[in-house]
């Protein structure tokens, strides 16, 4: 049984071989294959290539296209600051006031810089997982 299966097959309350194992390892995931948490946050390969190893090597049941919660509102003018090897940080909010709102423009997941770096990991999972993991991620 493959994770896709037993993903699908534990939703629809079927038996599966064993529990399927969802656990998020964004950090670990990195540091696993080499390479800096500031390189998984800005580049997709390095993220499915992270995933892809982890789910393999721990023998989880899901790739994850997830990374930072600044991803859209980065795209929406958030400025984030990316260390080497560490946590994104913002120290300025998007919105300190309520009218700030209105100084929002629309940004479509394909156009934003980040937001579309998502988009490109979910397509490349797909290329080289498609039916055989599902994919988590929020766009």
């Amino acid at each position: 049984m493959n994770s896709y299966e037993r993903y699908t097959f534990r939703l629809r309350g079927e038996p599966v071989d064993r529990p399927p194992n969802f656990d998020i390892m964004m950090q670990r995931a990195v540091h696993h294959i080499g390479e800096r948490l500031g390189r998984y946050y800005l580049d997709h390969r390095v993220l499915v290539a992270a995933n892809l190893a982890v789910l393999e090597d721990f023998h989880l049941d899901i790739l994850q296209a997830i990374s930072d919660p600044y991803r859209e509102a980065a795209d929406h003018g958030l400025a984030v600051e990316f260390s080497d090897d560490g946590l994104p940080v913002s120290k300025t909010p998007l919105l300190a006031e309520p009218e700030d709102l209105r100084k929002l423009q629309p940004v479509a997941p394909t156009a934003g810089r980040r937001m579309s770096d998502r988009l490109a990991a979910i397509r490349l999972f797909r290329e080289r997982a498609g039916g055989q993991a599902p994919i988590l991620g929020w766009v």
